[in-house]
């Protein structure tokens, strides 16, 4: 959540709107890392066990060469029927960046919008959003 009295974290949460991220806008978003748990929000990882109900907890973000977040790797504990296909395709670069072969990654994805303008908007997000009260 946004505090009114804390400019530096408003600036580095707009600079990560616009994908115009400073070495300090990074190292301030990350020490603000909590434990809390995610959910997949697209339903097209129901191939790989990555559905709803699916919760995991945020463990390392891979950013790209423009400081954007372009990977993130979450922790779903013992259940090994999760992310096998994810997995094995984003081994290699996670074995290079030498993080946890057991997390699973779930890339950004491109939502593509048509507008009546003949317009196309690209929204590019990771899909998945804070499970910070769950029903169980």
């Amino acid at each position: 959540m946004r505090q009114q009295n804390d400019t530096q974290f408003i600036i580095a949460l707009n600079n990560l709107a616009t994908s115009n991220m400073t070495e300090d806008d990074i190292s301030l978003i990350n020490s603000r890392k909590t434990n809390e748990k995610h959910i997949p929000e697209e339903a097209i990882r129901l191939f790989d066990g990555l559905v709803n109900e699916a919760c995991g907890v945020l463990k390392h973000i891979i950013f790209d060469e423009n400081n954007t977040p372009k990977l993130i790797c979450l922790n779903f504990g013992e259940n090994m029927k999760i992310g096998i296909k994810m997995k094995t395709k984003y081994k290699e670069l996670m074995h290079n960046l030498k993080i946890n072969l057991n997390l699973i990654p779930i890339p950004a994805i491109d939502i593509i919008i048509n507008t009546k303008e003949n317009y196309q908007i690209v929204r590019k997000q990771i899909p998945v959003i804070p499970a910070e009260a769950l029903n169980v």
